[in-house]
């Protein structure tokens, strides 16, 4: 049985490095330096490790973007 690398402190995604992708994180969502974003939804406060990103790019609270979700599904449809 191999052994579990160690955590080179990079995602597995790209193999980019935690803080490099915070950083873009960051830029991308205009969030501050303590990981803070407004939610293009509501406007409230979201932070980057616990926020979705829509389609747009931007963050939002997991609860906003489905409550939009949901009102774009036709009558009788449900999201799973």
């Amino acid at each position: 049985m191999r052994k579990p690398k160690k955590s080179s402190g990079k995602t597995i995604f790209e193999q980019v490095p935690i803080e490099v992708a915070k950083a873009i994180a960051r830029r991308e969502t205009g969030a501050t330096a303590a990981g803070l974003a407004s939610c293009a939804l509501c406007g409230n406060p979201v932070q980057l490790e616990q926020c979705k990103i829509n389609e747009d790019g931007k963050a939002v609270h997991d609860i906003c973007y489905l409550t939009i979700v949901q009102r774009r599904q036709p009558t009788g449809a449900s999201v799973q």
